[in-house]
């Protein structure tokens, strides 16, 4: 579909329709609406946008019921009928929200038509969506031929979400928007105005709408061109008077006519001269490039060149100086178009300063000052001297300004002084009057403080201070008194009075000796001693009488007398112990444990294990079984496991007698076999009969 095509001066008028305000206010509703293009200068090709921003409100509003689109707030766009090189290709609607006086949060329903109110369509950006995408509305919008070259306008309404109508019935206390409406272009025709001027360019205009029709406000125009600076040094670096001379050559590359050009350079090193030249804010300066009182006029192809003369900062010293400068369209130095840095190099006047220090410690010599520099003021000490200044020649006649005087030669500088007053010095000497020695201060300047020294010391008195007299009648003040001749300062002692002395004697109620505190000072605290012990008690402090009423308490407590304390104990309740016996025995029959027997009981016998072929032999306490236990004597003194010994039991063989023939039997008529195994089983019952009788005994 063909775009609508949009003239090369394009009017925009923002102003409300159906809101009830009364016809005599002033109140502006978009107190910031501000539009604001995306570039300086265009040319075929580039796409751009005009950003609408502060379209919003705070004053209360109640829309109007009037009218088809019932009180929207309105944007309405012109369109004339001319050639145009700028296209609108769409438009881009923020998410946008209304609030009630009740604090009621509502959408937007932006509805786009052309000046006949017809072929319209709608676009609705929900509170709940921030990404601003349905199925049958879409924040961004096409625009289309359905818009005639009258123009068009966007109604915006509050609404619900869903709903294609908006809510009238609701007064307003704000609208605000996340963002721009955003009017998107591009270049695509010849860039020539209706009437042809030959400086093309795009306005964007619109209003901050009061009652009434508004007036016009222009926002930042956008220029077609493509231009391009050259620089060329055509006078080189002049040291005499610091001068270099330059030739601009600004040429037009694109296809449309140039005008309005502005030409604007960094001069923090070299200064412009000519009256044409301006500075808002040095270093920043900038001058028109123009023809008489007109701009110069750039036609597709030309170019315009001029000499422009710098004279170099005395107070730059640098071997070289970098031009950044460039160009900018009309006012809009924001968006300024940058040239090639042209790097200027030349020889600076380079000299040397040397100093005659005239008996002060050296000063090195200054090297490579450059031609009218200030130089910095250098320091010299000379013991007994105050250094007055330094100065141009050697009878000390012309004294050198450092803020003023300037470097034009090699320099020689030469230092004067005045001799300071020889200052009084005395000793200052400290009588101790008995005490420790305290250290005398000797050449003291005349005027100054005494240091005061450590106190001394002197046994039986406190020390009251430093006099200036043996009678001690006038004290030395150490923060105040300035010495002004040789002193001798007097220590002042104050007797201190003789204590009583006293005994603390430590009673330790059975438990281990505590020694004696013997002639303490009254008054002073005793020195707790170490714990005593007593076995099976614990000590629970000592006490200031036999009946451990009142304990003494070493912090606070002071002796005034002769004094006993006594130890205070407490018996250490035992608990009794109880362990647990275990029975091994070694492949026999199960003993059960016995188990809480108190710590020294006896352990109950238990009954004798069985082990078949095996007689018992008894209980033993290790596993080796050589230490028997004793079940009358011995005691449970731990946890422990006896363990059971045993030995092996063999049959007992009879051997026949040889003096004792077998009897022969009687034949029965049963097989000889027979009667043999018969003889056997008889043998057999009697020798294990004699067994068990054994084992009884044993037992």
């Amino acid at each position: 579909m063909k775009k609508t095509l949009i003239s090369i001066l394009t009017s925009v008028f923002v102003f409300m329709s159906g809101i009830s305000i009364q016809a005599d206010t002033t109140t502006k509703i978009f107190k910031d609406l501000k539009v604001n293009p995306s570039q300086g200068s265009i040319k075929v090709g580039d796409e751009f946008t005009y950003s609408v921003e502060g379209f919003e409100f705070d004053t209360a509003l109640t829309p109007d019921l009037v009218g088809q689109q019932k009180g929207a707030l309105m944007f309405e766009f012109f369109s004339e009928s001319m050639d145009s090189s700028i296209e609108l290709q769409s438009i881009e609607f923020p998410k946008t929200q209304f609030v009630t006086d009740e604090g009621e949060t509502y959408g937007t329903l932006f509805t786009v038509m052309n000046f006949e109110q017809s072929d319209g369509f709608d676009v609705t950006t929900w509170l709940s969506d921030p990404q601003y995408k349905v199925t049958t509305r879409d924040q961004y919008v096409n625009a289309s031929s359905n818009f005639t070259k009258n123009g068009f306008r966007v109604y915006v309404r509050p609404t619900h979400e869903g709903s294609d109508y908006g809510i009238y019935d609701k007064t307003y206390k704000s609208m605000k928007s996340e963002g721009p409406i955003k009017f998107n272009y591009k270049v695509v025709g010849d860039g020539h105005s209706a009437n042809n001027k030959p400086n093309p360019y795009f306005v964007f205009m619109a209003s901050s709408p009061e009652t009434g029709f508004p007036k016009e406000n222009a926002f930042g125009y956008t220029y077609f061109a493509d231009y391009s600076i050259n620089r060329e040094i055509v006078e080189p670096y002049n040291s005499s008077d610091r001068s270099i001379s330059i030739k601009y050559t600004i040429k037009n590359t694109g296809a449309y006519p140039v005008t309005r050009i502005n030409l604007y350079e960094n001069s923090e090193g070299f200064i412009p001269q000519g009256g044409d030249w301006n500075s808002d804010s040095a270093p920043i300066y900038f001058k028109q490039v123009k023809k008489e009182n007109a701009y110069e006029l750039i036609n597709p192809g030309e170019h315009v060149e001029f000499v422009e003369k710098f004279i170099l900062d005395e107070n730059y010293n640098q071997p070289s100086y970098t031009f950044t400068g460039g160009l900018y369209t009309n006012n809009d130095f924001a968006r300024r178009t940058p040239a090639e840095d042209l790097t200027v190099n030349f020889e600076v006047q380079k000299y040397k300063v040397k100093f005659i220090v005239n008996g002060g410690s050296e000063v090195a010599p200054y090297l490579n000052v450059s031609k009218d520099s200030l130089i910095n003021v250098p320091s010299s000490i000379k013991e007994g001297y105050k250094l007055l200044g330094w100065y141009k020649d050697e009878l000390l006649s012309e004294r050198w300004d450092f803020t003023t005087d300037r470097v034009t030669s090699d320099t020689t500088l030469y230092a004067k002084w005045e001799k300071l007053p020889v200052a009084e010095k005395y000793d200052v000497t400290f009588n101790s009057n008995g005490g420790t020695i305290v250290e005398n201060q000797l050449q003291l300047t005349a005027g100054s403080k005494i240091n005061k020294p450590l106190n001394p010391s002197r046994e039986g008195f406190i020390f009251k201070g430093w006099y200036q007299d043996s009678a001690l009648t006038s004290e030395w003040n150490f923060d105040t008194d300035l010495v002004s001749s040789n002193i001798t300062l007097y220590a002042k002692w104050e007797k201190l009075p003789v204590a009583e002395k006293y005994d603390v004697i430590f009673n330790s109620n059975g438990g281990t000796i505590v020694e004696s505190q013997l002639q303490l000072t009254a008054g002073s605290k005793v020195s707790k001693p170490l714990d005593p012990s007593k076995g099976g008690y614990t000590f629970a402090g000592w006490y200031q009488d036999s009946a451990l009423t009142k304990q003494w308490d070493f912090d606070t407590d002071l002796v005034t007398e002769n004094i006993t304390l006594y130890a205070k104990w407490n018996k250490i309740s035992i608990e009794e112990n109880k362990y647990n016996v275990t029975f091994e025995s070694n492949g026999g029959s199960q003993v059960d444990p016995q188990v809480g027997i108190k710590e020294g009981n006896l352990v109950i016998k238990p009954f004798d294990p069985k082990r078949e072929g095996f007689q018992f032999d008894g209980w033993y306490r290790d596993a080796d079984l050589k230490k028997p236990w004793n079940f009358d004597t011995d005691t449970v003194e731990e946890n422990m496991t006896l363990y059971a010994k045993w030995i092996e039991v063999k049959p007992e063989i009879v051997k026949p007698d040889p003096s004792k023939p077998n009897p022969v039997l009687p034949s029965t008529g049963l097989d000889n076999n027979y009667i043999g195994v018969s003889m056997l089983l008889v043998s057999g019952a009697i020798i294990l009969a004699m067994s068990k009788k054994k084992r009884k005994e044993i037992k």
